[in-house]
């Protein structure tokens, strides 16, 4: 159950938090060559992906009695 979302601004951006949040969450990866191969021009995908999980898992409090998280890829 997650209480409450704390928004903090910090040199001009926006930071979001999820205060006491108890969670566990997955994320499921594809790592096939559609995502790898794919690429826009000057983008890469795969580390799209990654950045993304990485800026949902900064929103909470990781440990064993708050907030677990599990991954798994494929491909």
């Amino acid at each position: 159950m997650c209480l409450h979302l704390q928004i903090q601004k910090t040199n001009g951006q926006f930071f979001f938090y999820v205060a006491e949040c108890v969670a566990d969450i997955a994320f499921v990866i594809d790592n096939s060559g559609s995502i790898r191969d794919n690429d826009p021009p000057g983008g890469n995908n795969w580390q799209l992906i990654l950045d993304f999980v990485k800026s949902i898992i900064e929103m909470f409090t990781i440990s064993p009695d708050v907030t677990r998280v599990a991954v798994v890829d494929f491909g």
